[in-house]
């Protein structure tokens, strides 16, 4: 496995379908995973994501809120990629991640913690930097 995608929800239903339903749309020819971690959502945020049929994609829920931090932790110990990508449930992903993706592999020798552009929803494109460790 190359990457994990950890996603860590809180009452957000319909964004994390989005997210979850664009990672699966947008990527292919890319080895990953998609780790949903659940923070004792009332809202049954895993109901409708069941409905996303792909075995990439791990659910787990907590039975308490574990807190951002503690909730990627947890889904950082479930992955097996050797890249971890965390991502909010309220992003929805294009094609464009492949790209993100292939140069992140291409710099592997660097550890570092790459953001990849972000659309707000009126369209502006807001671009990350590589941040070294």
């Amino acid at each position: 496995m190359v990457f994990s995608i950890i996603i860590v929800n809180y009452n957000s239903k319909r964004l994390l379908y989005n997210c979850v339903n664009s990672i699966v749309n947008s990527l292919s020819d890319i080895d990953y995973e998609v780790i949903v971690v659940d923070n004792n959502s009332s809202d049954n945020s895993f109901e409708l994501c069941r409905s996303i049929s792909d075995e990439r994609i791990k659910m787990i829920s907590s039975s308490e809120n574990l807190g951002f931090a503690k909730a990627n932790n947890l889904g950082v110990k479930c992955s097996s990629g050797r890249i971890i990508h965390f991502l909010n449930p309220d992003t929805e992903v294009d094609d464009k991640l492949i790209e993100d993706y292939k140069r992140v592999i291409r710099d592997s020798s660097n550890n570092y913690v790459y953001v990849n552009p972000l659309r707000d929803t009126d369209g502006t494109v807001y671009y990350g930097k590589k941040l070294y460790s």
